[in-house]
């Protein structure tokens, strides 16, 4: 039986024997030895039987760096199991499309975008991070609502919404983004807040904006413009409104917005031999 994992840099979903069960955040690229393994030991825990194979999809694994360090802890903790790790940008495709061609993109805690053959994603630009790209992720959006609510540029009733949200303390949110060992995560969940509050014009804006530019920046450079354009995450979930407006006036085709790709990367894993 096949252990499957999505990974963000947010939060790890886990499917085995029809169940599922969530971790903390799993990209290699941000996060620690002691994390990683705490993960990956609380899912054992978690699991009856030893899987036969484990299928890995996750942020910060398209580079050998991060293939590695994925690679090499799930072998020594599942010994004997067939290891698998790919880039969540393939399991975004594999869940939306199957063997279908499409472009497919994620907008979660960060943001990338590709043409997918059937087999393979394609035409990816470089994933730039959370400080130079994720452009249209929580990231993007968060990073804007810190720098207007301190900026004091944002509207006085949205402001009094943030403060009560989050009870906003200038010393303290410094040192979390400036300190903290996951401050990409820390940044992006502040994007709840816009998803929330979409019926505001400031925040309707936001995410506009936001989105208008993964547009411009990202999917841009991802060619076959005439397939539909299927989006996976938390934060593509939250503002599908948005989404289909920006496309609808720019005459591109959406294709399937979905939260997390875990129910299609299960019916891809029950119907190939992947």
């Amino acid at each position: 039986m096949t252990l499957i994992a999505d990974s963000g840099s947010s939060s790890t979903l886990w499917a085995y024997g029809g169940q599922t069960f969530a971790t903390k955040g799993m990209n290699p690229m941000v996060t620690t030895d002691e994390a990683l393994s705490e993960s990956v030991k609380n899912v054992k825990e978690w699991l009856a039987t030893h899987p036969s194979k484990v299928a890995f999809y996750g942020a910060g694994c398209g580079n050998l760096y991060g293939y590695e360090r994925i690679r090499k802890l799930l072998e020594k903790q599942f010994p004997g199991s067939y290891v698998s790790v790919e880039t969540d940008l393939l399991g975004a495709c594999r869940a939306t499309c199957g063997n279908h061609k499409g472009r497919v993109g994620i907008l979660g805690t960060g943001s990338n975008a590709c043409y997918y053959d059937g087999e393979k994603a394609l035409d990816f630009p470089p994933s730039l991070g959370y400080i130079l790209g994720d452009e249209g992720s929580g990231n993007h959006i968060g990073k804007r609502l810190l720098q207007d609510y301190f900026l004091k540029t944002m509207p006085s009733n949205v402001r009094q919404l943030f403060q009560k949200a989050y009870n906003m303390e200038y010393c303290d949110v410094m040192k979390r983004v400036y300190q903290d060992t996951s401050p990409n995560r820390y940044i992006a969940h502040f994007a709840t807040f816009a998803g929330n509050h979409l019926y505001l014009p400031y925040l309707h804006d936001v995410c506009r904006h936001s989105f208008e530019t993964y547009l411009d920046t990202q999917v841009k450079q991802v060619n076959h413009v005439r397939l539909p354009l299927h989006l996976v995450g938390g934060l593509a979930y939250a503002i599908a409104p948005v989404i289909r407006e920006v496309c609808a006036a720019r005459n591109i085709c959406v294709g399937s917005i979905v939260r997390d790709p875990m129910d299609g990367l299960v019916e891809y894993h029950r119907n190939t031999t992947h």
